[in-house]
């Protein structure tokens, strides 16, 4: 949103209105919308991956998808303890961040019913945690979650490191302020649709956006794709030889009129541009060849 800032003299003065990718587009702690899109398509990667890896491992069909994202707190997260009754903490960044996935009661009972094939119209358990067998059982729901998530936020460059299971996993960092990426998901399967969650602190994120903003610039530019080249290979451009050094009196330019002959006094080895429809794409000196005056390239100015 844009505001009017007031210049004595000058009247309103519109402020611009910042790019999507500005760190200072939204509230200090909170990320701006644009960097969040790049993101989401990651998690909707990662739960494609998760849907065929559960529909294979439980022999059934499950769907996910992304539902909504938001920004919370860290405390604010972790006390939601009616939306998640585990958790699985992932370490990130070699020990700078955490990040979490939070599985609802209702996806880890319909697992384990599957798993220990519970009929699918039984009524679903109340539950308010995970016991060490129960963990031991979903022991592989549990990996494919983390390996998809590792695979899918690869180019991000952000790494997860899942602590075993039973090791920490019931008992989260110490809550604080620190701003999560949190993104709600539905998974579906067994006649249900159940709640996964994935919180991501927002200044790792914030600091992978940048990252990639820094690899953009400092990219390589990009190769003509070879079916192009051969294209083009046979399509005709002007070629100009420009001499460099030569110099003459406004008066004596002024004076000049068709038909007479302006000598320049540049001999061999003088440098020469050679410039490809009107731009220089090469520089080289003027030489000798038998009685031909021809230009030796020695270097390539096309940048």
């Amino acid at each position: 949103m844009s505001q009017d800032r007031r210049t004595p003299g000058n009247g309103p003065r519109p402020v611009p209105v910042p790019g999507s990718n500005a760190i200072d587009a939204c509230p200090p702690g909170l990320l701006p919308a644009g960097l969040i899109g790049f993101f989401t398509d990651l998690q909707e990667d990662f739960l494609r991956g998760l849907a065929r890896g559960l529909s294979e491992y439980l022999e059934a069909t499950v769907s996910a998808s992304l539902t909504s994202t938001a920004q919370s707190s860290c405390a604010d997260f972790l006390a939601e303890n009616q939306v998640d009754v585990c958790r699985v903490i992932l370490d990130m960044e070699g020990g700078r961040g955490q990040a979490y996935l939070g599985v609802s009661a209702g996806l880890v009972s319909r697992t384990l019913g599957v798993l220990l094939a519970i009929p699918a119209d039984s009524p679903l358990p109340p539950r308010d945690a995970v016991t060490e067998i129960e963990f031991h059982v979903m022991h592989r729901f549990f990996e494919i979650l983390t390996q998809e998530l590792k695979r899918a936020w690869e180019p991000s460059r952000l790494t997860f490191t899942a602590r075993p299971m039973g090791e920490g996993a019931e008992r989260p960092a110490e809550a604080t302020e620190e701003t999560l990426l949190v993104m709600n998901c539905t998974v579906k399967f067994s006649g249900g649709e159940e709640a996964l969650r994935l919180a991501v602190p927002a200044l790792l994120v914030r600091l992978v956006a940048l990252q990639r903003e820094e690899d953009a610039l400092l990219a390589p530019a990009v190769t003509p794709h070879p079916g192009l080249l051969d294209a083009v290979r046979h399509a005709a451009v002007d070629v100009e030889a420009v001499l460099a050094g030569s110099s003459v009196r406004m008066s004596d330019l002024l004076a000049m009129e068709p038909g007479q002959i302006l000598m320049v006094g540049q001999t061999v080895g003088v440098p020469v541009e050679c410039r490809i429809n009107g731009k220089v794409k090469f520089r080289g000196e003027l030489i000798q060849t038998g009685a031909r005056r021809a230009i030796q390239l020695t270097g390539n100015s096309l940048q």
